[in-house]
């Protein structure tokens, strides 16, 4: 099934134009992504080996789960989606606690995917319980918890196969330690 999104402009406004996924990737429209990061109630972020058949950073760890937000979606839509085909992990709206927006351009494989994006990030925060995930292999390799102190210092070191994400990280960081203190 052929997937469409609705396309932004450069600033991230609705157009009225939707175009199909692969579109999106190979002319770089901008589009809109929703990204959650699972945290469970001792403070550890579920964090996930992508598939190597990913087109877009395969193989590499990832601190997000979600993804495209489909044409007439909204973005708690798309990651209790997202949550639930790639884990079938069951979240619901009021799990989402918003904590920015960020504006990506990358260009991967030579060229051939462009992803621009407005990606709104979300942080859910709940106990889950890995034996309970059925991960989808076209997806995740794997899942595993880390701390925030250890994925702090990962980043800040070289990376060890996360997704590089700039200053993404920082701002990150900066919102659950605001979040924390709340």
């Amino acid at each position: 099934m052929q997937e469409y999104l609705d396309v932004l402009d450069e600033d991230g406004k609705a157009t009225g134009k939707s175009a199909s996924r692969e579109e999106v990737h190979s002319h770089g429209v901008w589009h809109l992504t929703a990204q959650v990061l699972l945290m469970n109630l001792q403070g550890e972020i579920l964090v996930h080996r992508r598939a190597r058949n990913k087109k877009y950073y395969p193989g590499l760890w990832d601190v997000y789960f979600g993804g495209h937000v489909l044409s007439g979606e909204t973005p708690s839509q798309a990651l209790i989606r997202e949550a639930q085909e790639e884990t079938n992990l069951i979240l619901k709206g009021k799990d989402f606690q918003f904590l920015f927006d960020i504006k990506k351009a990358d260009v991967q494989n030579d060229g051939n995917f462009i992803n621009n994006d407005f990606a709104q990030v979300y942080l859910a925060q709940k106990d889950f319980d890995l034996t309970e995930l059925a991960l989808q292999v076209e997806e995740i390799e794997e899942v595993k918890f880390i701390s925030l102190a250890k994925l702090q210092e990962i980043v800040t070191a070289d990376g060890q196969d996360f997704i590089p994400r700039e200053h993404e990280y920082e701002l990150l960081f900066k919102a659950l330690k605001v979040n924390r203190q709340n």
